[in-house]
This record gives structure tokens, sequence and C-alpha cells, in this order.
């Protein structure tokens, strides 16, 4: 208890804690400190877990500082609280709430199981609802499983979420693709989707086939386990800025020597987690920053990456440099593999779903949850936006 005992002291248990502004999850950080100060982890874990069920997700792979520790007051002269840490404790010491209300003739199927689908089912099961959630793939988690490297975030935590919500009744279909959702609507009273911002953005033609997307190269890695593939002695160079492209880059510098990733802005404007930037550059990435592909061709067997630099003009109304391209800059990067991660979108085309307002589609017992509702966000974003569904379709319900 010393290091945990050491870690809570920091906190000055503001009255009105910056902290808890700066969570996407409203988590109740001053009181569950507050609890671990007077060594009532019971009571931390009963603040924690009634606004996060999943802190071993959101403590290791939450931005935290541009959240919680982002905005501790403490951080303005000196080192913020060690938030994300002082979760870990919690997650990984006490056990999650899995007692369920009196259960109730609610019935319904959630295609898809990455953190907003695994809140979703916790929070509907706690209210008595029966939850089934249908996954293609052989483990849970959605990017968590098939995109975030293993070296990045133990997979071991996913089984032991599954286990967990398998106690509570939620029933887990897995290898088990929804081609049409038809299919489920006479054994459901609502479906929800929840499969993601599941299609790379393309600025770069992919139909070569040494230029391919960031989140196929993240699956055939994490998933496939063919990372032999990618070998070579040649320059590997990754477009993009944000998590998807330093996992790409971290992934690929464990498979050969020479990485370099591809970035129009400069560092500071960079959406990636600052701790994952910093870990890339130590371990031997190079950064072309204020840089920009404008071309990609072939010859001799390797990629001709045709590129010019920008330069900073100012900020735009978010605080980000707008960027201008510098005359007579350009210059050609060659190498065998380009992985383009340059953002994600959602793709609901083969479900003939249109997506309107408050979750709702044009089909009054199909809804949307997570990234697949409003885009790529993150981790604790999307376990908030399970959660208030949860609460929306429970309220709804006649007689509840």
């Amino acid at each position: 208890m010393t290091k945990i005992n050491n870690l809570v002291n920091e906190c000055l248990s503001c009255s009105r804690p910056r902290c808890e502004t700066g969570c996407p999850l409203d988590n109740h950080i001053k009181d569950y400190i507050l609890a671990l100060k007077n060594e009532d982890l019971a009571l931390a874990a009963s603040y924690l877990y009634s606004q996060n069920p999943f802190p071993e997700m959101t403590s290791l792979l939450c931005d935290y500082k541009r959240q919680c520790r982002g905005k501790c007051i403490k951080g303005i002269k000196g080192e913020s609280v060690l938030i994300p840490s002082i979760e870990n404790y919690i997650a990984l010491n006490s056990e999650r709430d899995l007692n369920i209300d009196q259960e109730i003739d609610y019935k319904v199927a959630i295609v898809g199981s990455g953190p907003a689908a695994l809140s979703l089912a916790y929070f509907l099961r706690k209210k008595g609802a029966f939850v089934t959630i249908y996954e293609k793939e052989k483990m849970i988690g959605g990017a968590v499983y098939t995109g975030v490297p293993s070296f990045r975030y133990d997979k071991k935590y996913l089984i032991k979420i599954q286990n967990d919500l398998e106690k509570m009744g939620i029933i887990f279909n897995l290898n088990y693709e929804i081609k049409d959702i038809n299919s489920l609507k006479d054994k459901y009273n609502d479906i929800v989707l929840a499969i993601g911002a599941n299609k790379d953005n393309e600025v770069v033609p992919t139909n070569n086939a040494n230029i391919l997307s960031g989140l196929k190269f993240l699956y055939d890695v994490n998933v496939k386990k063919k990372a032999h593939l990618y070998q070579s002695n040649e320059y590997a160079y990754i477009m993009g800025g944000g998590n998807v492209a330093i996992d790409c880059a971290r992934s690929l510098i464990r498979i050969r020597d020479k990485v370099a990733l591809i970035y129009r802005r400069d560092k500071d404007d960079m959406p990636a987690n600052e701790d994952e930037i910093r870990s890339a550059l130590d371990e031997g990435i190079e950064f072309y920053l204020l840089t920009d592909i404008k071309e990609v061709s072939e010859e001799d067997g390797l990629l001709q990456i045709n590129c010019c630099h920008y330069y900073k003009d100012g900020k735009n109304e978010d605080g980000r440099s707008i960027i201008k391209e510098l005359a007579n800059s350009s210059f050609t990067l060659k190498g065998d593999l380009l992985v383009t991660a340059v953002g994600q979108k959602r793709n609901l085309d083969s479900f003939n779903i249109e997506v309107l307002l408050n979750h709702e589609t044009n089909d009054k017992h199909v809804f949307v949850v997570g990234d697949a509702y409003y885009g790529p966000k993150n981790v604790a974003a999307a376990i908030k936006d399970g959660r208030e569904l949860a609460s929306r379709l429970i309220g709804g319900r006649d007689g509840i």
C-alpha cells in the first residue's frame, strides 16, 4: 500500500476538481482518491465502476495528458497527479460490480464488441436486460483487439472482461459475423450496431501491393500474426500522425530496422498520445514533420514517394497550426512499403442503415453507438457513449 498511498496523497482534493472536467467518462476522480486516502478500497472501486466498468482499458489506453492529468492543477507548476496509475491500482485490486437488478422483459442484440459495445452490454445487463453480443473475430475488444499492439496493451484484460460479463449472463457469439440484421429482428426488441470506425480514409491509392491501409496492416500483424511478411532491409514509411499511425510505426520497428513516419504538421499538432510519440522516437523511428506526400510511383521494385515540405503560418480556431506548402521543396523517398493511416470513418453500407440523431437510425428498432455513431474518438468516449445509450434504451421501456 505504500506506493499507492504516496500517489493518492499527492492529490489536493480540490473543491472543484479540474481533473474531472478533463475526463470524457465523468469519472468521480476526487471521490475514489479520497476513499483510497481513507484506505477504503471497496468504496473507491464503487465510485470508479459506477461510471467506468473497464478501468483496465482506460488506465492504459487513455490519452490522459490531454484529459485528466492534463487538467490537474498540480501540473501548472510541477508534475500532475498520476491518476491513471491510481485507476489501474483499483482495477487490479478490486472486483467489477457484477450484480444486476431484477430482470426485465427486454432483449438486445449488439453487433460488435469494442469498448462502446461492452459498456452498453454491461449497463443494460445491470438494469436486468438480456444482452447478446455478436462478434466476427475470435476475441472481444473491437479495435483494442485488432488494432492496438500487444506490446502496448495486454489482451489478457479482454479475457477477464469477457469472463466477468458472462458471469452476469451476457451471451457472446464469437466468430459470428452478422451480414443481415433482419435475421435478428424476430429474436430481439432492439439491435445496436457497434462496429466502430472500421474503414480507413484513403488519400493514396492502395491498389499497389506495397501500399496498404493502417487498419489492414495492424490486422495482419495483431490478428493474422503475419508480421514476417513485412520483414525487409528497405525503408517502410507511415503516413499520418494519430494513434493508428504510431501503432503502425512502432509495430514495424519491431519487424525491420528502417522505419519513418511522414506527417504534414509538426509534432505539437500530432493527435497521437504524447507518450506514444516519445516511445516511437526512443525506438529509432524517423520523423518527417511538416511533410506531405504528393505522388507515389514505382521503379525497380521500390516505391518512389514524392514529398514536399510545409511551413506554419499562424493558428486556426482549434489552435492547430495553419500550414502552407513551401515552394520548390519537392524531394523523393524510396522504400518498399507505405502504410497510410490518416483517419478512419464508419461504414454501415452493408446494413442499409441511415444514421440519424440521438443514436437512432431510419429503423426504429436499430441504434448505433460509439465510433460507429460519431466517428473515431477514444476509449473513454466510447465507454461513456455505451453507458448513456443503455440509460436511454432502458428509460424508454414502458414500466421501467
